[in-house]
Parts: C-alpha cells; structure tokens; sequence
C-alpha cells in the first residue's frame, strides 16, 4: 500500500479551522499500478479530545467524479 498526503489548515475563527488537501495513493499489486489522486475542502473543529474533521473530496485520476464526504476525528496526542 502507498499513501501519501498534503494539507494545509488555517484558524478561521475560536476553535474552527478550514483546511485544503491532496491525497494519492493505492494498494498496488505490481509497482507499476496507476496511483489515484484526489483533492478536497475541510473544515476542523478543534475539541478537547481532538480535531473533528468534516472533508469533501473528488478524485482527480478519473472514474467517478462525484464528491465523497468523510467526517472523523483525530485524536489529541
């Protein structure tokens, strides 16, 4: 598997970030498999137990274009 990722955030106001990402990656079978890449917009909400991420994302590498929606969390370390 290969995973790679950019992102960048930036406070918006009180403890609500927006964020800005690429991501690419695959499970590949031969090293020669085609990569899938995808961008999207988020939106953070910095919590005392860790950032809930809110995401939209649609790939870049073809195949379906439509939007996928990711909500998560990421915990405070």
């Amino acid at each position: 598997e290969t995973v790679m990722s950019l992102e960048v955030d930036r406070r918006i106001r009180g403890p609500w970030r927006l964020a800005v990402f690429a991501d690419g990656g695959g499970a590949l079978r031969e090293f020669s498999d085609p990569l899938e890449y995808s961008v999207g917009i988020g939106l953070r909400w910095e919590t005392p137990i860790g950032k809930l991420r809110v995401d939209v994302a649609r790939t870049i590498s073809g195949g379906d274009l439509s939007p996928r929606f990711h909500i998560g969390i990421q915990p405070s370390l």
